[in-house]
């Protein structure tokens, strides 16, 4: 136990600090351009109805009306001639006749630092079978595209690097096809005047507080602060703008301590990133979702490397633009270029203790991160959201975001939900005792809340708390939520 507390260490470094995990939701980011998706279902289904109708019924009646009905070996060949040029007519009407340049980009600022890292896509589009060829000054390097389907063509390419940029001299794309490239670099950063603290109260729950201005050039649109308490919607950002920040961590859950997969994670088991931003963990293209909206959901997947992984505990600040961070020439005709770019600007807020000695301090599960404390066994899906235990048991910690210096514990909430259950809970449920350094096993508990009694023993010296939840019963048991309200006195 020593040396896993020593060891383990937390990471606070989320999926998409190294670039893009995701190459699937790379690719469907790429491929989402206006204008080239699929016609609605009711034409295509219209279409052919006519095309039936009239190669068919309509053309036998014509025929027998004028009594030439040997004709038919003239006319259906005709029509369907005739309507092979209609939907290659639709088509290249469809696919334009210009190729497009569809840009997306990663930047992420990091405190105090002049450079930001960015990491970007460019999928050549081209109408016809064209051979171009690409180039991109500054300081950035290539690489091709993954050969991961979606339509997006990943063979590989000769890349001359120099020191002023990079070419690719002979880029072929097939009719309606898409080559993708991978780009990375650093470019100035943008500045943000950032003054963040989480402030902790005297009986009252904690809350994050302070000015976020933008001192860049950037507008930054539909803009969200993530956050252990609930993501605050600050819609656009314009330059020169200051926002106020005010968001409680009253109802929020504990956050991942492991920034990426958690490993005994079950499959449906998904961070809450992609629905703090987009209200959804699954999106697909349909009339209610547009063009824009399907591909910063998959530029973001690809960012975060999937629903299942977490950004950890860390707070950021996430916008967009329809401003690429970086210039590209393409050769030959002229092109369309389309323009995302997700920027994500980490915060380092300051704690600030507004107690005194002797004061309560309520600290809720948002003020808390979790990890695992133990392998799972069994069949069990070891997380403290969303969890599942078929048969066997895992083991969880939770520990403050932060250092809780000397204080005394004065109460330890349980909370145990499972879909809207009450009762017993059947599950046997075990707080690590550290006076005695064991596992204490509480008695029956029941779905909700629950006092924990003695909580001093079960908390550590640096506000730490350890579960172990095991299903000894012949039937599983789903767990929507299993965390701590830890309250001291300092």
């Amino acid at each position: 136990a020593l040396y896993d507390t020593v060891l383990e260490g937390t990471s606070d470094r989320p999926p998409w600090s190294s670039g893009f995990q995701d190459w699937n939701g790379a690719t469907e980011a790429l491929n989402t351009i206006e204008g080239l998706g699929m016609p609605h279902f009711v034409l295509i289904c219209g279409f052919i109805l006519l095309y039936i109708a009239i190669v068919g019924p309509v053309n036998f009646i014509i025929l027998r009306k004028r009594n030439r009905r040997d004709a038919a070996w003239i006319s259906v060949p005709v029509l369907v001639v005739t309507f092979t040029g209609i939907i290659l007519l639709i088509s290249f009407t469809t696919l334009g006749n210009r190729p497009v340049v569809n840009r997306l980009s990663l930047v992420q600022v990091w405190p105090g630092t002049k450079e930001s890292q960015v990491h970007g896509l460019v999928g050549v589009f081209s109408p016809q079978r064209e051979t171009f060829t690409f180039e991109m000054g500054g300081s950035f390097i290539s690489s091709p595209l993954p050969p991961l389907g979606f339509g997006a063509d990943g063979r590989l390419h000769e890349i001359y690097q120099e020191d002023s940029g990079f070419s690719i001299r002979d880029l072929r794309v097939d009719v309606g096809g898409l080559q993708g490239i991978v780009v990375s670099g650093q470019i100035p950063s943008p500045v943000f005047d950032i003054s963040l603290e989480i402030k902790l109260n005297p009986s009252s729950n904690p809350v994050l507080l302070g000015e976020i201005r933008n001192n860049s050039d950037l507008t930054l649109h539909n803009a969200v602060l993530l956050s252990g308490a609930r993501p605050q919607q600050f819609g656009d950002i314009a330059p020169g703008e200051s926002i106020s920040v005010s968001a409680n961590f009253s109802g929020s859950f504990a956050s991942s301590a492991i920034a990426g997969p958690n490993p005994g994670i079950g499959s449906f088991a998904v961070d809450e990133t992609l629905v703090d931003l987009f209200g959804t963990n699954y999106m697909y293209p349909s009339r209610g979702v547009t063009v824009e909206t399907y591909r910063r959901f998959n530029l973001m997947t690809a960012a975060l490397g999937g629903v299942y992984n977490s950004r950890g505990g860390g707070i950021y600040l996430v916008g967009w633009t329809d401003q690429a961070p970086f210039e590209t020439n393409l050769s030959g005709s002229s092109h369309l270029e389309t323009d995302t770019t997700l920027y994500i600007i980490h915060i380092d807020p300051q704690y600030l203790y507004a107690v005194n000695s002797g004061d309560r301090l309520v600290l809720p599960p948002g003020m808390f991160s979790w990890s695992l404390f133990e392998s799972p066994t069994g069949n069990v899906t070891a997380t403290p959201y969303e969890g599942y235990l078929g048969t066997g048991s895992f083991s969880l910690r939770f520990f403050p975001r932060n250092p809780l210096g000397s204080s005394k514990v004065e109460e330890l909430t349980l909370h145990l939900e499972s879909y809207g259950q009450s009762g017993p809970s059947e599950l046997k449920i075990q707080l690590w005792d550290f006076s005695e350094a064991t596992w204490s096993t509480l008695p029956a508990l029941s779905w909700g809340d629950t006092n924990i009694s003695s909580p001093e023993r079960f908390v550590g010296a640096d506000g730490e708390v350890r579960i172990k939840l095991e299903n000894t019963t012949l039937f599983s048991i789903s767990v929507e939520r299993v965390d701590f309200t830890l309250t001291m006195l300092r």
